[in-house]
């Protein structure tokens, strides 16, 4: 993947998600445990799978991140497993009114 038009390679130890992205989840953002999401502003949010870094990469960070990916959409993330680009991408230009 390029570049943030082409959608996520994955969530990690800290995803900050501008408005694009905020508008490709929608409704799907507050499915997330409060543990794992907080919003910084109207237009950011934090999703952070684990608290630290060093939990990347374990099973249980592992694990994490595919339980947050699923509640998202797991078509909006690059599947590793079957090397398939995500089919939902957002939209990076201005939002449409």
């Amino acid at each position: 993947m390029r570049d943030y038009s082409e959608g996520l390679a994955g969530l990690y130890w800290r995803t900050f998600l501008g408005a694009p992205f905020l508008r490709l989840f929608g409704d799907r953002l507050a499915t997330l445990p409060a543990d794992y999401r907080q919003e910084l502003s109207d237009e950011l949010v934090l999703v952070q799978p684990y608290e630290l870094p060093t939990h990347a990469s374990t099973p249980e960070g592992d694990a994490r991140e595919r339980q947050l990916i699923s509640l998202l959409g797991p078509e909006c993330f690059y599947d590793h497993e079957r090397h398939l680009k995500p089919t939902r991408r957002p939209e990076l230009g201005p939002p449409v009114h």
